[in-house]
């Protein structure tokens, strides 16, 4: 009895299948998840729109797809569940968070760029939030390419008054390097002078691959 109840269990336990799980709660005042959130009387940290995890879900458990599993940012990219790469899962550390911008290490699709401002992010989001914001009548949009001092990229909806702001600035007189992606980003960040140099060429590469700043 005892060997035919085991079978019977091994027989019914659910195939699993991983997935990139998308968070979509997000805290009281809007907030999405920051890893280096610290809780406070107001806030306890608590959302986690944007984050992705790399879990074991039943076959037939509805993630892709799933309206509940969907998240629009402030710059109106879009976040959902979806499938990890080939291969993910084999390595343990695939299911940790190791450069802590938020997405398991199993379901990061494309490699992140380095400047702190925007290291939640690749390139090819970056370049698409940017190409997505541009509306003709309705935007002003303007890419400032200066090695030697102020980058600056930036999209502002006029009716609205919504601004997504792309900037580095450095002052080696002082010295003094800072970036900045508003309102999507950790905001402003201190640079090191390498960090600046890193900073100012992914710039240029984004930059490079938006149609408005080309035209």
């Amino acid at each position: 009895t005892l060997m035919l109840f085991a079978a019977t269990g091994f027989a019914a336990k659910k195939e699993k299948t991983l997935i990139c799980h998308v968070g979509s709660e997000v805290g009281p005042g809007g907030e999405v998840y920051n890893p280096n959130c610290v809780p406070d009387e107001f806030y306890d940290c608590s959302a986690d729109a944007g984050k992705v995890d790399l879990i074991a879900v039943s076959k037939n458990a509805k993630h892709l797809g799933n309206p509940a599993h969907y998240f629009v940012d402030s710059a109106g990219f879009e976040w959902e569940d979806y499938l990890p790469a080939e291969g993910a899962g084999d390595d343990p550390a695939d299911f940790e968070d190791s450069n802590k911008d938020g997405i398991d290490d199993g379901c990061e699709l494309e490699q992140t760029l380095s400047c702190p401002c925007w290291s939640n992010y690749s390139e090819s989001d970056l370049v698409e939030i940017f190409n997505l914001s541009w509306a003709p009548n309705n935007w002003l949009g303007g890419c400032y390419i200066d090695p030697l001092g102020t980058t600056t990229i930036f999209s502002q909806r006029l009716n609205e008054g919504s601004l997504i702001n792309m900037q580095t600035s450095s002052y080696p007189t002082i010295p003094l390097y800072r970036c900045t992606l508003e309102p999507i980003g950790i905001g402003n960040s201190t640079l090191s002078a390498a960090q600046s140099i890193e900073c100012h060429s992914e710039m240029e590469a984004i930059a490079a691959q938006i149609t408005w700043c080309n035209d």
